[in-house]
């Protein structure tokens, strides 16, 4: 649940190499990891479980938790670049 929040607040990430300038395109790229949460955490429910549930869980939550200002503010990255342009 909280994997999925983070996602939902705070995707799509850009750098300052790579802004998401277009507003359309950060609303669809929203949608698709909102969607790829969503099946992963399908999945990992229907299979047994078993290591890939593990790796499943462990890397939706690394995700999350990479996507958000305090770990770009700890990198020295700049969050939200698409404002400044």
């Amino acid at each position: 649940m909280v994997s999925f929040i983070l996602i939902s607040v705070y995707a799509p990430a850009d750098t300052a190499e790579r802004p998401l300038i277009s507003k359309k395109l950060r609303r669809s790229l929203k949608i698709k990891s909102i969607v790829v949460v969503v099946l992963l955490i399908i999945i990992s429910i229907m299979l047994p479980h078993s290591v890939y549930v593990n790796i499943i869980i462990y890397s939706i939550l690394e995700e999350a938790v990479l996507i958000t200002p305090i770990i770009y503010i700890l990198l020295g990255k700049s969050y939200k670049n698409y404002k400044n342009i």
